[in-house]
């Protein structure tokens, strides 16, 4: 690592995602809950769920999959198509999966078409949260021990996976400007229509038998979507901003899919 210091206005930028990470859920829920009335409890199971199945059993997946300490491990994370394929069906896997167990399950009773939007805003708001608040506030720590040299206490040694981690983070603090703050807003609301996208065509499956094949779907396109950020982590795309318009454009199509399923789909979703 060859940075020694980070100017202090990198903390600025990673503030206001902070802030904005905790403002952005709560807008969106508010503003649907004032509009529609809907009852909050999806919202609530939306975010409960995202953190168990992607948070924790995708967690525990992918520490098996990439740790980089096995051999198995170190064959994934040497092939980097499979190392992309793995890490966005894994995504797609667990998060649809998720989804589809608390529409089954926990959101029985619940069979109001709205409960499909308010769980999608709790998915995505949660992660909303994770990534701009819980990433931030980890960037803002790595900054300060890179200024004041106690960086060398978490370099991991002979961890090529945990030091590349690191490596990655510290570029992207270089590269924060008012410009990828608001790259970053953007891709995050362009992340609660593809989720709340997906959580549509996820409740369409269980509540109509004969449209159980959208669950299978919505893996598959979770899976493609990630596959843009999994290629520019390999380096396969170079620009961010690639990576970002596709997702955009991705995110508009599915929300226009979504937006015609749901005004079809009768008020009482009843399994």
């Amino acid at each position: 690592m060859n940075v020694t210091s980070i100017d202090s206005e990198k903390i600025v930028y990673l503030s206001i995602m902070f802030v904005l990470g905790i403002i952005l859920p709560i807008t969106l829920i508010s503003i649907w809950k004032i509009k529609t009335k809907a009852k909050l409890l999806p919202f609530f199971v939306g975010a409960g769920t995202f953190l168990l199945f992607s948070t924790v059993l995708e967690g525990i997946c992918n520490s098996f999959l990439f740790s980089g300490t096995t051999d198995f491990s170190k064959a994934i994370m040497a092939n980097n198509a499979l190392f992309v394929f793995l890490g966005a069906l894994m995504a797609g896997l667990f998060e649809e999966t998720g989804r589809f167990v608390a529409f089954k399950f926990f959101l029985k009773k619940h069979s109001d078409k709205k409960t499909a939007i308010t769980y999608g805003i709790g998915h995505s708001g949660i992660e909303i949260v994770l990534i701009l608040c819980y990433m931030s506030v980890v960037e803002i720590a790595m900054i300060f021990m890179i200024n004041t040299g106690t960086i060398g206490d978490i370099l991991p040694e002979g961890n090529e996976a945990a030091l590349s981690s690191i490596n990655q983070m510290v570029d992207s603090i270089m590269l924060l400007s008012p410009v990828t703050v608001l790259l970053a807003i953007v891709e995050r609301l362009s992340t609660v229509v593809i989720h709340t996208g997906l959580s549509v065509l996820v409740f369409k499956a269980v509540r109509e038998k004969r449209k159980l094949f959208l669950y299978p779907v919505a893996i598959l396109i979770h899976t493609f979507i990630d596959v843009f950020a999994g290629l520019y982590s390999v380096g396969a795309i170079s620009n961010i901003y690639i990576v970002e318009l596709l997702v955009i454009v991705f995110a508009v199509i599915l929300g226009i899919v979504a937006f015609k399923t749901y005004k079809k789909m009768p008020d009482n979703m009843s399994a």
